[in-house]
């Protein structure tokens, strides 16, 4: 069975022509915008690319953003067994998605 389907296209781009779509629709009805740009960090040494073309892009559409990479880079370089917590994991060596404790860093920024 097929979960996911890779598309052919700049993934940058698309979510930059998404935000653009969301904030302009979001302003019409006095909502703002909040992206939160979180990484896996398990083998990221440098910011990914494609992260800091979409916080441009969210910068000149004047979406609100909150950007974990010094936070958790400063935390997975401190103490690799916290950082480890921050994500749900099955086997201690694969993870997935944020923990709780991983999305309280989100709240606490």
């Amino acid at each position: 069975m097929r979960t996911s389907v890779w598309a052919d296209n700049d993934p940058a781009a698309v979510s930059c022509a998404l935000l653009r779509r969301l904030q302009t629709e979001l302003a019409a009805s006095g909502t703002k915008l909040l992206l939160v740009l979180q990484y896996s960090l398990t083998r990221a040494v440098l910011r990914p690319p494609k992260a800091i073309i979409v916080a441009g892009c969210a910068r000149e559409l004047g979406v609100d953003t909150l950007d974990l990479w010094e936070d958790l880079k400063g935390l997975r370089d401190r103490s690799s067994e916290q950082f480890a917590r921050l994500w749900v994991s099955d086997d201690g060596k694969t993870f997935g998605h944020m923990s709780s404790l991983g999305t309280g860093l989100s709240r606490n920024a």
